[in-house]
């Protein structure tokens, strides 16, 4: 593959995943690889007990993010996101960081949507009973009824790596890029793919993306440090 995830970033993401895609398509995601059982999980991450990429997959009591009007009575969701994403990239203490990074995923994981939350619980429930062809069918009714859901499209994408269909996964993490760029969990997913289909510069350059949205995220850290061991680069 010739094209680049770095200008990707860049110019669109969309355009530098369906490139992605598309190669996993043509080629086969399985061609040639030598695939490791996905639940067995890299020692960089294991450490979160984390799937590639939620920063906890099948939890379901991740409270909303607390002092949502914080900045005033007008202060909306999006808004919100927007600051804690702001101090997100300023934290310079991993306690710090990783308080800011639960109460993102506190905002993302609710959906606004009593019906869309329950379908979600009910699905973390199946994938923890590794009943995934019935998570995959709730994940479905989850985004007909709420297809601006981000997490609903990430938890989805964690079943399809789970299921080594690798292609699904890309295309749902492109989507969740779409609704929030700045999803480093879904970047992270990438990565970790990138690296089990023997992508290494490409997954490079997804990890050195997300520690510009989260610095201090260790996973991240980690690979970064591999992969540059592997490509015989410097390291960072």
């Amino acid at each position: 593959m010739s094209y680049s995830l770095k200008a990707k970033f860049v110019a669109s993401t969309t355009v530098g995943l369906c490139c992605l895609l598309g190669g996993l398509t043509a080629a086969g995601a399985n061609d040639g690889v030598q695939l490791p059982d996905p639940r067995v999980m890299p020692p960089s991450l294991e450490e979160y007990g984390q799937h590639p990429n939620l920063e906890n997959p099948i939890e379901e009591d991740v409270p909303p993010a607390e002092g949502e009007g914080e900045a005033g009575a007008g202060t909306t969701r999006a808004d919100l996101l927007d600051k804690l994403f702001n101090d997100l990239r300023d934290a310079d203490e991993q306690r710090v960081a990783e308080g800011i990074s639960v109460r993102i995923q506190g905002l993302l994981l609710h959906s606004g949507s009593a019906t869309a939350d329950l379908l979600m619980k009910r699905a973390g429930e199946a994938i923890r009973a590794g009943q995934l062809p019935l998570a995959l069918d709730l994940l479905d009714g989850v985004i007909r009824i709420k297809p601006e859901f981000v997490e609903a499209w990430n938890r989805r994408a964690t079943v399809h790596y789970l299921r080594e269909d690798y292609g699904k996964a890309i295309a749902d993490i492109e989507r969740v890029l779409v609704l929030e760029p700045r999803h480093f969990p879904a970047l992270t997913g990438l990565g970790m793919i990138l690296r089990r289909i023997e992508e290494p510069e490409q997954a490079l350059d997804v990890f050195e993306h997300v520690l510009t949205i989260n610095p201090m995220q260790k996973s991240a850290q980690e690979a970064i440090k591999e992969l540059r061991v592997t490509l015989k680069k410097q390291p960072i």
